[in-house]
């Protein structure tokens, strides 16, 4: 039986972008770690969205997935030594260019409440009705 945890916090993010358009649109990209009795940090997860491309607030859920261990030793290295693998490449976390190549597991879903406020896209004849 899973036992699902439950982790609340209450982070502002205050970002300020410039664009003159909506290709190469921001992306939130997510890193959740975990801490053992020996106070070393290991991944959990990674994810990411897309930031909405329409004003006002949003919920996002963002899904995690991690690295599968490929071998029983691995999975008892992770369980009880130094938890999961890392992602050197970190643009493989919002690529798919190569991802397809690394085994993966979900891991969870990390929930962003998000408010989207655009300024002078008018001006460059962007309109978000």
């Amino acid at each position: 039986m899973c036992k699902e945890t439950e982790s609340i916090f209450a982070h502002p993010i205050d970002l300020h972008l410039a664009t003159r358009g909506i290709q190469g649109w921001p992306k939130l990209s997510v890193e959740v770690f975990s801490v053992n009795a020996l106070k070393e940090f290991y991944p959990v997860g990674v994810g990411f969205a897309f930031v909405p491309t329409t004003p006002g607030t949003h919920k996002l859920r963002i899904s995690t997935w991690r690295v599968a261990p490929l071998t029983l030793f691995d999975s008892i290295k992770e369980k009880f030594y130094s938890g999961g693998f890392t992602i050197v490449k970190k643009d493989l976390i919002h690529t798919g260019i190569e991802r397809y190549k690394i085994s993966t597991i979900s891991s969870g879903v990390v929930e962003v409440h998000l408010s989207v406020v655009l300024k002078n896209f008018r001006k460059y004849n962007i309109h978000f009705d």
